[in-house]
């Protein structure tokens, strides 16, 4: 980075202030203020909490709205709401907390109903109608769990809406300073501003999503462009480094951001590697439906036999739960597991294994041997120690 000159010049600044409204079990307002320059290249941090429109110098006066571009506009409203997230997520750390004992206790209490229900069946006549009458009971109990997640995830979710409300145009002196940026063969020049009444320099707006400021930008290695860490995006398939402000898909093996990654063959001359054991599965955890036909496994059909004496009642109830937890798969699916622990990732950015798991729907014992089986394959990673550790995706794979 090479300085060319300083001049002084009349800096504009567009004042925007935008409102939110966060609504669920409470309700919660705010405002966003932002100051960018009428290109959208740059953005003045300190500007909304110091202006002095009184101040000897400084014109304001209200923007016309039809004179602000949809593009200026539309780059403000993603600032506000990446900044909008930010000032929420204490509220939705709270909640992700209480969701996440609430579905802990609602997968207790239908494992519990479970558990219940066959040990009573296993008391009355083996007969063919009450088994049938049984196993229909037990597995709709599966569909009410999902039903009463679903509707505590309604009942503890935010809905946001963020609108603008305000917009003033505002003149005042500042210096201006052209650099010379040099990257590799590339080199491009860009004009930053010091205002004198904020007392602190503009920032770049990131060139690829146009959502974040960067104070320590990624440089493309064609056009120079200013990139946040996020746009300079890493290919999981071949490893090329992409500008996303200059192709939307890596240029070497033409994979786009967020595609699922492919199952590659193995080809007849390499032999194919030896099938590695099934983790192990921990106890069942939550109720699944049990009784019924399979692909692999047709349902079994059931020998007529005497009604047991009553005193046999309890033996038999004993014998009913340990064949359910024999019958019953620990816990979801691993491959299922895997897919909402992604999804959950992906939504939240970066967070705890709690937070995670009330994101998912899942026990948290489920979502760590998710995290943990994600990790071994390097589709997630982590930050910190002990109780302040934090998972976060890897670019690429919430598919």
């Amino acid at each position: 980075m090479r300085p060319l000159g300083t001049a002084a010049v009349e800096a504009t600044w567009l004042l925007l202030s935008f409102h939110y409204s966060a609504t669920g079990e409470e309700r919660r307002e705010g405002r966003i203020d932002l100051a960018l320059d009428p290109s959208g290249s740059l953005v003045a941090e300190t500007l909304p909490a110091r202006c002095g429109l009184e101040a000897p110098g400084v014109a304001a006066a209200d923007a016309d709205p039809c004179a602000i571009s949809p593009t200026l506009l539309e780059t403000a409203s993603a600032m506000a709401r990446v900044a909008t997230l930010e000032a929420l997520a204490p509220a939705r750390e709270l909640l992700a907390r209480r969701l996440g004992r609430d579905v802990s206790r609602l997968h207790g209490y239908y494992r519990a109903m479970q558990e219940e229900v066959l040990r009573a069946g296993a008391r009355r006549s083996p007969d063919a109608a009450a088994q049938d009458k049984l196993l229909a009971r037990v597995n709709g109990i599966p569909a009410e769990l999902e039903r009463r997640i679903a509707e505590a995830r309604t009942r503890l979710g935010l809905r946001v809406v963020v609108r603008p409300v305000a917009a003033v145009l505002v003149t005042m002196p500042a210096r201006s300073v052209r650099l010379r940026i040099l990257r590799r063969k590339a080199s491009r020049e860009i004009e930053l501003r010091y205002g004198a009444l904020q007392r602190s320099c503009d920032v770049p707006v990131c060139e690829g999503c146009r959502a974040v400021t960067v104070h320590e930008p990624w440089l493309c290695d064609e056009r120079v462009h200013l990139l946040c860490e996020d746009c300079m995006w890493t290919c999981p398939g071949c490893g090329a480094r992409t500008c996303l402000a200059c192709a939307p898909r890596c240029r070497r093996c033409g994979r786009e951001p967020g595609a699922p990654a492919e199952v590659v063959e193995p080809t007849k001359a390499s032999p194919s590697p030896a099938p590695k054991a099934p983790p192990a599965q921990g106890p069942p955890r939550r109720p699944t439906p049990v009784g019924g036909a399979t692909a692999d496994r047709p349902t079994p059909p059931r020998p007529r036999r005497a009604p047991p004496a009553a005193a046999d009642a309890p033996a038999r109830g004993r014998r009913a739960v340990k064949e359910l937890a024999a019958a019953l798969p620990g816990g979801v699916e691993p491959r299922e597991a895997g897919d909402r622990v992604r999804a959950a990732l992906a939504s939240l950015g970066r967070a705890r294994s709690g937070a995670v798991a009330s994101e998912a729907g899942l026990p948290v014992e489920d979502a760590r041997r998710a995290i943990k089986a994600l990790r071994a394959r390097g589709e997630v990673v982590h930050f910190g120690h002990g109780r302040g550790t934090e998972y976060e995706l890897v670019e690429g794979a919430e598919g």
